[in-house]
């Protein structure tokens, strides 16, 4: 056991089974967090996507630049 003050009742004990619970309900709180999986999945997925994105772009600059040097 873990013996703490409370200001108003005096020494207020907490049991082990106390701390796992708590435990427990900081555990739950934390299910939806991303793991360092989730995070390098979701880093090599927007690479992909900034890399088809630029050349989206690119494509695009190009089909404009040639199209002012034909009307020139």
């Amino acid at each position: 056991m873990v013996a703490r003050t409370d200001a108003e009742n005096g020494p207020v004990f907490e049991t082990l089974h106390n701390h796992g619970e708590r435990i427990a309900k900081l555990e739950a709180n934390q299910m939806h967090l991303a793991t360092k999986a989730d995070i390098e999945k979701l880093r090599a997925d927007l690479t992909w996507r900034i890399v088809i994105a630029m050349s989206v772009l690119t494509g695009i600059f190009v089909l404009v630049i040639q199209l002012q040097l034909g009307n020139t």
